[in-house]
């Protein structure tokens, strides 16, 4: 490797010249980075645009969300969703490696009941991908796409006014309302019984093929079902990397995780060590990594990091000291 690799063991020296996917925090939570203008979904006055998080394939197969700049619309979520096409996202894919799922002219239309049911009506052309994974590509980017929307937790998926038991190719099933739990880019780890599984959605890093634009990608695995505490599940799965090709660990086979303790809406990972390398772009991704995969697996709201009970210490503009929310960007371009 380029960079030497720097054990933390209580202190925790981190650079933060340069952004990898900046995370936007409230007050009272700890900035990763300077948060970017704008709130999530939020027009930028001057541009009369607004910022939003898409899904899209990458070379690997792997759906992966992008932060993008797209023109407001009265809508926003329809408006999101017709981004997936290719007419529509073309230029701002450009050099990233990544695809649009909805096949180019497609029409749709979308309605969010008052409940945050997301109701999608394709057209018959979602019924012309003849490759199954394409399929489930388009279910999952659909269904994560709309979710980052505050308003909508479900999302059903109709075909020409009609709802159908599953995608002809693959058997994809959208009979029913599809949330987050269903998962993305889901794998079943091997030899386990598949009617006692646990489910747990982590983020490892991707990188396009010409080696210029690496991202987070969630993968939901299916486990043997367990009873250990889902959080310390989620770490010990982050922690033992990924199963397939295409997929980078964020974190190092070596780091170990002391304890876990819940006190309200925040979740205080306490860390033996940690495992860092390579730029500021590369550390703050261990960081963003270790709080959406905590929080895509637990009702916490917030992720407090310390190394041996203590709050690390770090450069400046990186505070430890607060919990951390939720990144609002993430994979943004910046190529």
């Amino acid at each position: 490797m380029r960079h030497k690799k720097k054990i933390l063991a209580g202190v925790l020296v981190v650079s933060l010249a340069g952004t990898a996917g900046c995370g936007m925090f409230t007050p009272t939570s700890s900035p990763i980075d300077e948060p970017p203008p704008g709130a999530n979904q939020a027009a930028d006055k001057k541009t009369d645009t607004v910022s939003a998080t898409l899904y899209f394939a990458d070379e690997n197969g792997f759906v992966v969300p992008l932060r993008v700049s797209i023109p407001k619309a009265e809508g926003p979520a329809a408006q999101a969703l017709t981004f997936l096409t290719p007419e529509k996202s073309k230029e701002f894919l450009k050099g990233t490696g990544l695809h649009s799922v909805i096949p180019e002219g497609t029409k749709m239309t979308v309605n969010i009941d008052k409940d945050g049911l997301a109701t999608v009506d394709f057209g018959k052309e979602v019924l012309g991908l003849k490759v199954p994974k394409a399929e489930q590509q388009l279910v999952d980017a659909v269904v994560w796409t709309l979710t980052e929307f505050p308003n909508v937790k479900k999302v059903q998926i109709k075909v020409n006014g009609n709802i159908q038991a599953a995608m002809p190719t693959s058997g994809t099933p959208i009979g029913q309302p599809l949330t987050r739990a269903n998962g993305i880019n889901l794998q079943v780890a091997p030899n386990i019984n598949p009617a006692e599984t646990t489910k747990v959605t982590l983020y490892y890093e991707g990188t396009n093929k010409a080696g210029n634009f690496s991202y987070l990608v969630p993968v939901t695995r299916m486990i043997g079902k367990t009873s250990e505490d889902l959080v310390k599940t989620t770490i010990a799965q982050l922690v033992s990397g990924p199963m397939t090709p295409g997929l980078k660990p964020t974190i190092a086979a070596s780091t170990k995780l002391l304890n876990v303790n819940t006190t309200g809406d925040t979740v205080t990972l306490d860390f033996e060590n940690l495992l860092t390398e390579g730029a500021s772009t590369e550390q703050k991704k261990v960081f963003h990594s270790i709080v959406l995969s905590v929080l895509e697996n637990s009702p916490a709201q917030k992720v407090k990091i310390t190394v041996k009970g203590q709050t690390p210490v770090t450069a400046p503009g990186l505070d430890l000291s607060k919990p951390m929310v939720r990144p609002e960007t993430v994979n943004q371009k910046q190529l």
